[in-house]
């Protein structure tokens, strides 16, 4: 009897979940599958010697308007930087010349990592803040205090082209263990 007493309870309680819960969640899409061969290679951006791995991907269910994906993982595996760029903006080989008008062009040219480093950035001008909508020929995004202070680590650089010849310039921070967009370029 008591066993049936909490049959009732039980199916009470369930009948009247459908009553006052939500719809079940549908289950999550399926990851994106790469549409060309990803890019991978090692490389030394959270120091000189470091051993990171850059990857790059084109996710997407064909190569016609793919995201592009970057990402560095440190010699430990930690996330440091990812960024989700537009596959169509890259293969415009007007816009993207390096790349070639391919995903896989795109994936191979997208990123330069160590051909550089962060004491080559030109010094400071200006005042305290950096310039905001001056974007020309180089643009500080940061602080002066914060991109002297990036500047002088004298640690490799890691820059995401953006089409022709311009580009975002990276700096890993070890105080705060992720990459910082420190300037915009064009040339």
């Amino acid at each position: 009897m008591r066993g049936l007493a909490l049959m009732v309870v039980a199916g009470v309680a369930l009948g009247g979940c459908e009553q006052v819960c939500g719809p079940v969640a549908r289950p999550a899409a399926p990851p994106a599958q790469a549409c060309a061969k990803p890019f991978e290679r090692t490389v030394s951006f959270t120091s000189a010697q470091s051993g990171d791995r850059l990857i790059v991907e084109a996710l997407g269910p064909d190569c016609s308007n793919p995201s592009m994906v970057g990402r560095v993982f440190d010699a430990k595996g930690r996330l440091v930087y990812t960024e989700v760029t537009s596959g169509q903006w890259m293969m415009n080989p007007e816009i993207f010349p390096p790349g070639g008008g391919t995903a896989q062009g795109a994936i191979d040219t997208l990123y330069d990592i160590g051909g550089g480093n962060s004491m080559n950035l030109p010094p400071w001008t200006g005042g305290p803040e950096p310039q905001k909508g001056s974007y020309g020929a180089y643009e500080v995004l940061v602080p002066q205090i914060a991109y002297e202070r990036l500047r002088q680590l004298n640690a490799p650089t890691l820059i995401k082209r953006g089409g022709g010849e311009s580009g975002t310039i990276y700096i890993y921070d070890p105080d705060a263990t992720m990459a910082i967009a420190v300037a915009q370029y064009a040339v």
